[in-house]
Order: structure tokens, then C-alpha cells, then sequence
């Protein structure tokens, strides 16, 4: 691993022999565009690129467990998370100890660590935004590569001061940067096609062999120990982070719940699904009756090895995909629920059919959590 230091300030690394060394007028992310650019070469040369700023602290055992995933799995965009000590304005980015990691559509400018393709796709984008907004095209960029952002709450680092504190917002205020503005606009550009700019956390992942996939609620489940930390460190104010937390672990879009299908994290995950399949199975679903409007389960869920979970009845035991159409099945594979009608009320996927055994039974599956 080789070190540049691009600085915008007065700051001098002579001493610390750096790779490089390059002070250019802007900010952060200006300069490391006219870093790349006025280094043609570089970019051909390394394979990940980790911008990391000069308030970080991270542990020797927690950059080389970074990198050594980073060169088993290859993530495209991805960034440690921080400790709870750290200053923060995203709660997202917070550590949620009991995982290994969390699959999400957001990673912070602080520390970001991207793949040489996915550095070629925005570094352009980094004069655009040069303070804010850039994660908005990041999240736009990763759907686009067919890709999912990852927070290592395995390996965290702390930030050190808090907003505002350093340099870089001397520079903006100089150089008349509107960075809430950037932001706005970086919202109206890349926003729309999601519905929604609130970030969304997809799934955890524990350090299992194999590693264990966690969404919705069994995802908000397990990070639930992180309240605790949180509150004892912060009050009240501790428990509405969490809450933040909490409420990023549901879908807002059906774009990114189709992860499953993204061919990278067949890899992580040790297998891949169509983007129906994904839709289904990262969601907690409300299902009953239909003609008689009522719920049967709450939280109806379905594993990937094909069984219905939460919900203990024969007639529904299996579940399949049969000709485009999601089928329940009962304990003896017969066939009980055809749902060949899909649409999406008030923003929840809905899916509609008939019970095999009473052509006016109409049963319906709908999507419990937002």
C-alpha cells in the first residue's frame, strides 16, 4: 500500500516520506481530482483507492482487516465505521457491534475506499460536489454498477473533531462554496429515481462460516445491543440515533432490495437470486386473507432455502417461483397460493392470488415494514 498526501492547507509531511506528496488549492475532494488528473498513470496502478482524512484514527488490526477483505471480496465502494466516541452527523455510519458488516446504498465522503472502476466513474463528479452532496451521486452510481456500498463494523475508526472544526470549511467559506446548496441540488439530480433521499441499511452480515445474511427485522434484532452503548454514552439523545439507526433497516424503494441479484455479492454471500426473488426475500410481509381483509401473520418471511417462515400452517411450508409467478406451497409440495399479480400501494410491494382450493378465497401478501 503506497501513501499520497494531498493537502489544501498549510500542512507539511516532509518528514513522513510519503509516496506522494501534493498540495493543491480547493478542497478534499478538488484535490484529489487534481491529483488523479495531474498523475495520469495512477489510477492504472492500484486497484483501490482509500480517501482518508486527517482527523481519523484507526487501529493497525482495523486497516489491515480492511484491506485484506477488500482484496478477497473487492467491493466497489465501501469505508470503516466509526466508533461511538466519534464526532458523527450520519447515524448510519455508526459501529453496530454485533456484525461483521452492513450492505447499504451509502458511504460518507470522510473515508471512503473505491474500486479503481468505480473511482473512474466519479471523479469528475468530485468538482460538481466538492464538500457535499457527493454521496447522493454515489448512491445513483452504485445502482447503476449493479453494486452495494459496505460499512465495516468490524474494523471502526474514530473521528476525532467534530463538523466544521477543521480546515476544509475555512476553504469553503473563502472560496464561497455552498455546500448545502450542492447538496440540494445533488438530491434534485439523483434522487428521484429511488423516491426518497433517506439512506437505506439492506442487510448485516455476522461472522459466521457460512456468513449469516440478516435483513428487516431480523437485521434490526441483532443491532439492538447497539442502543445501549448508545444511550449510556448520550442519553436521550442517544436513543433517537438509534432510532435513526433503526428506521435506515427498512426499504424505501424497491431498487436496491433487489441486491441479491447483483453479481459481486454472489461471492460475499455464497449464492444469488433473480430480482423478484431479492424483492421477496428481503422483506417481512403482512399476508391473509383478502376478501375478508384479514391478517393472518404479521411477519411472514422466506429463507433462502425455500421455506416460509414465522408462520406455522401446512398449506403454507414452501415457497417457489413457478413461471414468473411467486407459488406457496404446503408440507407435501402441493401447490396452495398462486400469486400472479404484483403491484406497489402507498409505496409497499403488494402481491395478490387465488388459493388453489377456493377459487373466490383471494390471499394477499403485503409488504409490513417501511
Amino acid at each position: 500500500m503506497d501513501i499520497a498526501f494531498v493537502y489544501y492547507d498549510d500542512s507539511n509531511f516532509s518528514d513522513d516520506m510519503p509516496t506522494y506528496s501534493c498540495k493543491y488549492e480547493g478542497t478534499k475532494l478538488t484535490g484529489v481530482h487534481d491529483f488523479v488528473i495531474n498523475h495520469p498513470d495512477i489510477i492504472n496502478q492500484y486497484d483501490f483507492f482509500w480517501l482518508f482524512e486527517d482527523d481519523l484514527y484507526i487501529t493497525y488490526q482495523s486497516a489491515q482487516g480492511i484491506i485484506n477483505f477488500i482484496n478477497t471480496f473487492k467491493p466497489s465502494l465501501s469505508a470503516p465505521s466509526l466508533t461511538h466516541e466519534s464526532f458523527f452527523s450520519h447515524p448510519i455510519t455508526l459501529q453496530c457491534n454485533p456484525l461483521l458488516l452492513r450492505g447499504c446504498d451509502y458511504v460518507e465522503c470522510m473515508s471512503p475506499i473505491m474500486s479503481q472502476a468505480f473511482l473512474i466513474n466519479t471523479i469528475e463528479q468530485f468538482m460538481d460536489f466538492p464538500i457535499w452532496g457527493i454521496e447522493k451521486y454515489w448512491k445513483h452510481l452504485l445502482w447503476e454498477m449493479q453494486e452495494v456500498a459496505f460499512i465495516y463494523d468490524k474494523w471502526p475508526i474514530t473521528h476525532t473533531k467534530r463538523m466544521g472544526a477543521g480546515s476544509l470549511y475555512t476553504v469553503a467559506a473563502e472560496r464561497k462554496i455552498d455546500f448545502l446548496k450542492d447538496d440540494a441540488r445533488a438530491s434534485e439530480l439523483y434522487s428521484n429515481k429511488f423516491g426518497s433521499t433517506l439512506t437505506n441499511i439492506l442487510f448485516g452480515i455476522e461472522e459466521l462460516i457460512p456468513p449469516t445474511l440478516l435483513t428487516t427485522s431480523k437485521l434490526r434484532e441483532t443491532i439492538t445491543p447497539t442502543r445501549k452503548n448508545l444511550e449510556t454514552m448520550y442519553g436521550s439523545y442517544g436513543i433517537t440515533t438509534f432510532g435513526s439507526i433503526l428506521n435506515s433497516t427498512n426499504y424505501h424503494n424497491t431498487l436496491f432490495s433487489q441486491f441479491l441479484a447483483f453479481p459481486k455479492l454472489k461471492k460475499l454471500l455464497f449464492q444469488e437470486a433473480s430480482p423478484q426473488v431479492s424483492n421477496i426475500l428481503t422483506r417481512d410481509w403482512l399476508f391473509g386473507d383478502y376478501k375478508e381483509n384479514s391478517v393472518w401473520c404479521h411477519n411472514m418471511r422466506f429463507s433462502l432455502d425455500g421455506y416460509v417462515m414465522n408462520y406455522h400452517h401446512p398449506n403454507e411450508y414452501y415457497w417457489k417461483i413457478i413461471d414468473g409467478n411467486f407459488v406457496l406451497l404446503s408440507k407435501d409440495n402441493e401447490i396452495t397460493t398462486v400469486f400472479n399479480k404484483q403491484e406497489v400501494v402507498d409505496g409497499k410491494i403488494l402481491l395478490t392470488g387465488l388459493h388453489a382450493h377456493s377459487t373466490d378465497n383471494i390471499l394477499y401478501l403485503r409488504e409490513g415494514h417501511h
